[in-house]
């Protein structure tokens, strides 16, 4: 369960001054307050002191998700006053309504801003103290033993060496000019310096060995990331380290495009040209399309291994591209032994995006101030909700949006504020943008005009499933309740196993769980997504795991409904529909709390499928049959489509009805239709009741609506239907005498 954090201001009620305390005075009191806090606490919350003065208390406060708001200051704060009272005996010196101390401010604040309180400005705090006294003075040293390191620092590291570790990283960092502008990146600016180290090391041992090349193949890195995270940026801050170090001159950064990648030797016939340099080879993943089980049989693959041990003298190779399909041409490959340095860029958290957002508005010659922070971080918002978010490409399209928007509202604002982009400039979209997201508004709310509770029980038939479903809300309803309340639950899965034969609700009833899961506030969106076997299997070899990614992106939020399932998976070893099973088990797991996965088909081939795949069955939660429709259900289904199309049936013509459904369900078979077959009645009636009205001389007004005993008597005579109409018997063997 995910931490969230809050800072507290306490302030202490002294309305009878006679009778006041100094709340400094009684510091190593609080401490042990705090402590029996913590205590009690340790598996839901975590406080800290982090400020003290006469009469007012500084706290931060680590919970888990879910104990927000007035939670926080009703449960959280009464117990710790309670404890405050008890132990300062403030019942016997202060008398007040209201209690003995008021909340003056609580407020929720971010990861970064938690750390940088408690680190900095209590563990650091509290060690420099320690180890500032001398020799002697130590064995004296008040509260020395009741210092306590946050989970964030490692276990098993002297707390003295973490800061001085981290102190001489930031000096580090300082005097490596190169990563000045580098936003964020803690853990990425630190493999630069690895990469910085590890070349001042190179240099020196050449200069002492009187060596004549350096070794540039210890230096090969690999970059992998997410789209736009700067993997081209990182590559040429890398190349700059080098370039300061007097390695390589500015011409001699050369980047290989994936064209060049996937030709036969095109590497090769490249690196032949030049003399030495850092070779930028970007959409490295592009050879997982061309691999086969053989690496001999991946020529660009080899055409690129045989370069790095060929020319391991001559260039650093810096490859880069998507991690996941990276990371299976590692597996397969031997590509990881020409690698020594790893870096992966993860994406920017939004205090990033804008801190980036400032520095590209700057290149522009304009200025984006603290205050349009919330403006930039709700478009933001909206962008990341679509599959085409890019973190940097992202933040630099809502920028430039932001400063056409300025120029396009004639200079209304005063000179000072004439290039500053403000909250209302990043408001609005692209025009064409625009339009499709309103169109996509419109639709949704076309969808939500009708409460998807109601929508299921208003359905016909499947009462069986109306109650498995009303169940699983319960339970989810219940499970988030818990959830809210910081008590302990599972963590909640979503996916589903629909089985039955065709026609029986069950694409319908998967978009209506989507609506009513987005009602209750467990999915965000309750978007739809329906795939068969075509829109997640590609044609060729590495493509499959990207093709069934992007839709699961695409249903985030919502609902992706995998219709006939069992197709995906095949024993053939050139069939790609078990990378397809793969990729989807992998992100079922991964992406849980984000949609909500249905496998639909029917019930003997799905059964199958679950029963092969282990990790497949351990990922279903809900299992729902949706068994055949009545022939009263069937009929009703008939009478439905006829009210929705203004016709009518006679006394007659509605006997009919029955007793035709009342024989095609007895004669039904295993790939029996149900509401499609009823919808296939429906329009073949109205194209006898058309031809028996083409043979009439004179038409009415109630003829074109009525239904009659000959239209459905005509069904009869449907080269369709027919078998559907003649009992089947049983195989007899005997003789006859």
């Amino acid at each position: 369960m995910k931490e969230v954090y809050f800072q507290m201001v306490l302030g202490l009620r002294t309305k009878i001054e006679q009778h006041s305390i100094d709340l400094v005075e009684n510091k190593k009191d609080i401490q042990v307050i705090v402590d029996k806090f913590n205590k009690r606490f340790h598996k839901i919350k975590k406080l800290y002191l982090l400020k003290m003065e006469k009469e007012k208390l500084v706290l931060a406060l680590e919970l888990l998700e879910g104990n927000k708001g007035q939670q926080v200051d009703l449960r959280t704060i009464r117990y710790f006053t309670t404890l405050m009272k008890r132990k300062l005996q403030l019942d016997k010196n202060v008398q007040t309504r209201g209690g003995h101390f008021k909340c003056i401010n609580i407020e929720a604040i971010d990861n970064a801003t938690y750390e940088e309180l408690i680190r900095n400005k209590v563990v650091r705090k509290k060690v420099e103290e320690k180890y500032s006294l001398v020799e002697g003075d130590r064995d004296d040293a008040e509260g020395e033993e009741d210092v306590k390191v946050p989970a964030f620092i490692k276990k098993g590291r002297n707390i003295a060496e973490e800061i001085e570790t981290k102190k001489e990283w930031e000096k580090q960092l300082a005097n490596t000019p190169a990563l000045e502008k580098l936003v964020g990146l803690g853990e990425v600016k630190k493999q630069l310096i690895s990469i910085e180290t590890c070349t001042n090391n190179l240099l020196q041992k050449k200069s002492d060995l009187k060596e004549e090349h350096l070794p540039m193949y210890l230096l090969n890195t690999l970059i992998t990331s997410d789209r736009g995270t700067g993997k081209f940026t990182i590559a040429k801050t890398i190349f700059k380290i080098l370039c300061d170090k007097g390695i390589f001159k500015q011409d001699e950064f050369i980047t290989i495009e994936k064209e060049v990648l996937q030709q036969w030797r095109g590497l090769e016939a490249l690196l032949k040209k030049q003399d030495k340099g850092v070779i930028y080879i970007k959409g490295l993943e592009k050879l997982v399309e061309h691999f086969n089980i053989r690496n001999s049989d991946n020529m660009p693959l080899q055409s690129l291994l045989n370069c790095l041990l060929t020319y391991r003298e001559k260039f650093i190779f810096i490859m880069s591209g998507d991690k996941e399909n990276i990371e299976k041409l590692l597996s397969r490959s031997h590509l990881h032994r020409h690698i020594k340095f790893y870096i992966d860029i993860p994406d920017y958290n939004n205090k990033e995006l804008f801190s980036i957002a400032k520095q590209i508005a700057k290149q522009e010659g304009y200025l984006i101030k603290d205050r349009a922070e919330l403006t930039f971080l709700e478009k933001l918002l909206k962008e990341k909700k679509n599959l085409e978010y890019e973190n940097i490409h992202t933040v630099r399209k809502i920028v430039e949006e932001a400063i056409v928007n300025k120029n396009c509202n004639g200079g209304t604002e005063t000179s000072h504020q004439q290039y500053e982009l403000l909250g209302d400039d990043f408001i609005g979209e692209h025009p064409i943008l625009e339009i499709l997201s309103q169109k996509k508004e419109e639709e949704k709310n076309l969808e939500q005009e009708k409460d998807p509770l109601l929508e299921l029980q208003e359905m016909i038939g499947l009462n069986e499933v109306k109650q498995k479903i009303q169940d699983i809300i319960s339970y989810l309803q219940v499970q988030k309740k818990r959830k809210d309340l910081g008590m302990k639950v599972e963590n909640i899965c979503l996916h589903m196993e629909f089985t039955g034969n065709p026609g029986t609700g069950k694409t319908t009833v998967a978009r209506i769980i989507g609506r009513i899961l987005r009602q209750i506030g467990i999915l965000e969106e309750g978007n739809f997504v329906e795939v068969g076997r075509e829109d997640l299997v590609a044609e060729y070899i590495g493509q499959t795991a990207i093709k069934t990614a992007q839709k699961i992106k695409q249903a985030h939020g919502g609902v992706l409904f995998v219709d006939e399932a069992y197709s995906l998976d095949s024993a053939s070893r050139k069939d790609f529909g078990s990378e397809a099973l793969a990729t989807l088990v992998k992100r079922m797991e991964d992406d849980r709390e984000k949609l909500a996965v249905i496998l639909a088909g029917y019930p003997e081939e799905m059964e199958s499928l679950i029963n092969k795949n282990p990790g497949l069955r351990d990922r279903i939660q809900f299992s729902i049959h949706f068994p055949d429709y009545k022939p009263n259900d069937m009929v009703r289904i008939f009478e439905k489509f006829c009210l929705d199309q203004q016709y009518t049936l006679n006394e007659e013509a509605e006997l009919e009805v029955k007793n035709l459904f009342g024989r095609i369900y007895e004669n039904r078979g295993k790939n029996f239709s149900n509401g499609r077959l009823v919808r296939k009645c429906f329009e073949r009636v109205k194209m006898l009741q058309a031809r028996r009205l083409q043979e009439k001389e004179t038409v009415e007004e109630k003829d074109l609506t009525m239904i009659t005993y000959d239209d459905i008597q005509q069904l009869h005579n449907d080269t369709n239907l027919k078998g559907l109409m003649v009992k089947r018997r049983a195989k007899v063997i005997g003789f006859s005498c």
